[in-house]
């Protein structure tokens, strides 16, 4: 028998001090618990050594996978072995990031670049996201807003308003920050094995005392200007970048017959054609909604179901009961799996993959 789906824990978190900007949505949405007061990511999806993933027996994923590698990870063992799935909730902006390419010349032996997408779960009125620079802006205006230190490199950046069902996809030389009420599900790209990189930008002037709160008298965090200015791909501003990178899916309809709808990447079964999606060369993304019952096909890399809202039950070719996930669960599903039925009950939730 090949392996079955397996729930995930979902009680692995970064800390307050590394995440200072969280929210209480992933507590109050999705019953997450932690020691932190305020929990900013939880990684639901993970064989890093950073913070990896058990399974809810605790197991160690890793462990669970390095046991079946050619089943559980298909046939680019290594490729699909870099799924990293987080959700993120922001109360307070981001600092503005942007992630190096895998063949960057300044990362180290065991750093990554770490191309990323997002899909928006949860949006306050007026919730934005900073994604690339204006429309005309060149390094030169960006160096000496940064230079001045007065807060006007805000107004160089390209700010969208987001709303639930919005998708980006995140390439490498991207400057971007999540903004304030937003909340999404995050997955990511990390070669195997090695620690994914991220060059701030700037951070709002803010300062933090040591566990990570507000405190004017604090630490500012560390940046990384020249990584960041040198990582920055200058001709990817304004409208262009929006048109290649951003597509606005609108809610799900979960009173509908389930559908599979894929946002980004390339289509792998016949449940998701790929009109409309976004361009990706490293991650597929599909939004299931709806009730009903369908097949859930074979994939060609380890993927995440992450249940937003509602109920997704996995059946057996004799539609016995395999396994169930409510809102906030997260299970990894190996690339070659026995037949599965998925049977989804005003279900919400996405299936994130990489791309073969």
């Amino acid at each position: 028998m090949r392996p079955r789906p397996v729930l995930l824990s979902g009680d692995v978190y970064t800390s307050s001090a590394r995440t200072p900007w969280g929210g209480t949505r992933l507590v109050e949405r999705f019953g997450k618990r932690s020691g932190f007061a305020r929990i900013g990511e939880s990684w639901e999806l993970s064989l890093g050594p950073e913070l990896p993933s058990r399974t809810r027996d605790g197991l160690a994923l890793s462990a669970l996978v390095e046991g079946d590698r050619d089943e559980w990870l298909g046939p680019s063992r290594e490729r699909s072995a870099g799924l990293l799935v987080k959700l993120l909730d922001a109360d307070e902006p981001l600092s503005l990031q942007i992630h190096p390419r895998d063949d960057h010349p300044g990362l180290g032996r065991d750093e990554s670049g770490k191309p990323e997408a997002w899909y928006v779960v949860h949006a306050e009125p007026g919730a934005w996201i900073a994604f690339g620079w204006s429309e005309g802006v060149q390094r030169e205006d960006v160096l000496a807003a940064l230079r001045r230190a007065d807060g006007s490199l805000a107004s160089q950046l390209q700010r969208v308003p987001v709303e639930i069902g919005d998708c980006f996809v995140v390439d490498a030389g991207t400057p971007h920050a999540i903004g304030p009420g937003v909340t999404l599900v995050e997955p990511q790209y990390v070669t195997h094995g090695r620690r994914g990189v991220t060059y701030r930008y700037w951070d709002w002037e803010r300062r933090y005392d040591t566990q990570g709160r507000p405190d004017p008298a604090g630490t500012a965090r560390a940046l990384h200007v020249d990584e960041a200015v040198a990582v920055t791909d200058w001709e990817a501003v304004g409208t262009a970048l929006l048109e290649r990178s951003y597509k606005r899916f609108g809610a799900p309809r979960r009173d509908g017959e389930l559908s599979f709808e894929l946002l980004a990447g390339q289509a792998s079964s016949p449940n998701t054609p790929a009109i409309d999606a976004l361009a990706s060369d490293w991650l597929r993304i599909v939004r299931i909604a709806g009730t009903g019952t369908k097949p859930f096909f074979h994939g060609e890399s380890l993927h995440a179901l992450t249940v937003l809202e509602g109920t997704a039950t996995f059946l057996d070719h004799h539609r016995a009961h395999v396994l169930e996930l409510g809102p906030g669960d997260t299970a990894a599903i190996p690339a070659r799996h026995d037949d599965l039925w998925l049977e989804g009950r005003g279900l919400h939730a996405i299936r994130a993959s990489i791309e073969p």
